[in-house]
């Protein structure tokens, strides 16, 4: 691996350790490319987060140059699915021209104006950030943008001192589908790899795809890979052939790439949540947080405690309900709640709570609702059949990792070798035992399992993971015994901006779900200065530490979290709890993270170390032209 080792300062860390200088993110003239899977006007956090990223590095790294790289949508009704019409926006945003030229820099201009407005970024901040595009579409039935040109030899000069740092947002989703690469004709995609293609790749892991394969709701398509195992493994591979370090963003993401990985919290929080209280309201609370009481022309209609977040029953609202149940138990009613937000089981939730039918005037609007939604339901899942149908002949093709099996699989060797040995063993069920930290046999049983994707598997896959969604016909049916004369107190107040919550009279915020990696609208609140409950969870332990934050165990617990903080007043926010929040802190962090030690480099990536292991990811990945081809054809890309 080519380095500029010797053009750069040399550092010690907290161990007294040499630190690997590529590794280091502050060191001065440095090229930063920031990669994602998501792009501004679609409001989701793989497009937001990395933004903000960009930004800040640009900002903090003042010697340094940035470029966001971001996936352009080809198609006109992607970019409508996923951004909105004029007329539907009003003019807010729009899908852009189809014109490369006149399109992209239509959505520059958009995102800058969102840095300015939104970010509290000036106009020259704003335009001295680099946006490259590279080519992608909208896939629906993984509800995912997937590349479709090569984003290293497209995109990224072959020169080191410009293809430098870099950073994937998502590096197990930028590759799993193999983008077309028109330079070679039929040798691997040696430059597909950013590993090679760069001095220092940086993974950021932002989402638990193996917990999707779990799971039997309609959020989980992307379990039409794989099973949850092999896709774990997948997963892993893609991570460790792309990546020199790999950073968790909570303890809930699997060890990809064990040795070479941190859990860290490299996100912020945008500038407009954050409050920060005066010192005399901190000098008054005297560290402790006060008793509550009314402020004068508060607003009765807002209820001391709200949730804020997508409504299905994924979220916890059947733990929440649970809650109420044990507070009423305790106190003879009910505490009010407001719920923000919308989604799929929104009547649902309602009608649980609520305790009653839809009345006559919403029965037809639900019924529109419900038949479109079938339909819907029906066209994806004709799609995924024939996803997994495709699927299964790419992995018959003479090429395959199933005939890889074939002649490396029933390798006999000792149940008792250990997984440090498994690099001397030929063939890819030797890759996959030590990505899944298991014995050889295991590993070997492991790789069958990835590529045994025939009518059977395929047809229990299909019905475990993307079949009907077996949750919601089991709490449509779900009742409260108390709630049959007495409905919950809940107002659902719609969707609406999190940051518009920050001045309304909402003190607690109550986020019973596990389902998330890191929450943003957890931390968000914290930052806001209201009281978080949430359950002890290994997406929750960056939290634990902050004074308003108040984790359970148990219902009971939780009801006990609800009682005090009913009855006192968050602790104000000093200046240095509120700097944690920052997109300044986080980047901190992301420096820390990077991080790795000379030694450690060395024997990950040294040119005496046999990488026979890596070596051979990368092949197993990027086999051919034909598998790319046939992977892409299967998803119409």
């Amino acid at each position: 691996m080519a380095q500029k080792s010797n053009t750069r300062l040399v550092k010690k860390n907290e161990k007294n350790e040499t630190i690997f200088p590529a590794s280091d993110l502050s060191q001065p003239n440095r090229h930063i490319w920031i990669v994602t899977s998501a792009s501004l006007p679609w409001m989701t956090g793989t497009a937001v987060n990395p933004l903000l990223r960009a930004l800040y590095c640009s900002r903090i790294f003042k010697h340094s140059k940035v470029t966001l790289v971001l996936p352009w949508l080809t198609r006109r009704s992607d970019r409508e699915k996923l951004f909105g019409s004029k007329e539907e926006q009003k003019g807010d945003k729009c899908p852009f021209d189809d014109a490369k030229d006149g399109g992209q820099e239509q959505q520059r201009a958009w995102i800058r104006h969102f840095a300015q407005e939104r970010c509290d970024f000036e106009k020259e901040e704003a335009e001295r950030l680099e946006i490259l595009f590279y080519h992608s579409v909208y896939f629906e039935a993984m509800g995912s943008i997937f590349p479709t040109q090569d984003i290293c030899s497209h995109l990224v000069p072959d020169d080191k001192n410009i293809a430098d740092f870099c950073i994937l947002e998502e590096p197990e989703h930028l590759n799993w589908i193999p983008p077309s690469n028109d330079k070679e004709d039929g040798a691997p995609y040696k430059r597909g790899l950013f590993k090679d293609k760069f001095n220092y790749v940086v993974g950021i892991i932002h989402t638990n795809y193996p917990s999707y394969a779990a799971t039997d709701t309609p959020g989980g398509p992307v379990a039409s890979f794989f099973a949850r195992p092999s896709l774990a493994v997948y997963c892993g591979l893609l991570v460790r052939a792309h990546c020199h370090r790999v950073i968790r963003l909570s303890g809930v993401i699997p060890d990809y790439a064990q040795g070479r990985d941190v859990t860290e919290n490299v996100h912020g929080v945008r500038a407009e949540f954050i409050k920060i209280d005066s010192e005399q309201t901190i000098k008054e609370a005297g560290g402790q947080a006060p008793e509550a009481h009314k402020k004068e022309g508060q607003d009765d209609k807002y209820s001391d405690v709200y949730y804020i977040g997508k409504l299905l029953w994924a979220k916890g609202f059947k733990f929440m309900i649970k809650i109420e149940e044990e507070y009423f138990r305790k106190h003879g009613h009910f505490f009010k709640l407001d719920v923000y937000g919308g989604g799929p089981d929104d009547n649902e939730i309602k009608n649980a709570f609520w305790g009653k039918k839809e009345d006559l005037t919403n029965m037809k609007e639900a019924s529109e609702k419900e038949a479109i939604e079938k339909d819907r339901k029906e066209r994806l899942k004709k799609e995924r059949e024939a996803f997994l149908q495709e699927l299964e002949q790419v992995f018959r093709s003479p090429d395959s990792l199933r005939e890889w099996i074939k002649k490396g699989g029933d390798k006999k060797e000792s149940k008792d070798r250990a997984v440090d040995s498994c690099s001397d063993v030929e063939g890819p069920f030797s890759i996959l035992c030590s990505a899944a930290e298991s014995t050889v046999d295991t590993g070997i049983k492991t790789t069958k399992a990835v590529v045994a994707l025939g009518e059977k598997a395929a047809t229990k896959m299909y019905n475990a993971a993307l079949g009907k969604p077996k949750t919601i016909t089991k709490t449509a049916a779900y009742k409260l015994p108390t709630r049959e004369s007495v409905p919950i107190p809940a107002t659902f107040l719609g969707v609406k901006n999190h940051v518009l919550v920050k001045d309304l009279p909402h003190k607690v915020f109550l986020n019973p779900s596990e389902s998330e990696v890191l929450c943003t609208t957890s931390a968000e609140a914290l930052a806001m200065g209201k009281f978080v409950i949430l359950p002890k969870h290994p997406s929750n332990e960056f939290f634990y530490n902050f004074p308003n934050c108040l984790p359970y165990e148990t219902i009971e617990e939780c009801v006990k979290h609800i009682e005090w903080a009913l009855a006192h007043e968050p602790h104000p926010m000093t200046k240095e709890v509120a700097h944690t929040f920052t997109w300044e802190a986080a980047t901190e962090r992301l420096v820390e993270a990077s991080k790795m030690s000379l030694e450690d480099a060395n024997q990950n990536f040294g040119e005496t170390r046999k990488l026979s292991t890596d070596d051979s990811i990368t092949r197993l990945l990027l086999q051919s032209k034909q598998k790319a081809h046939d992977m892409r054809r299967m998803l119409k890309l």
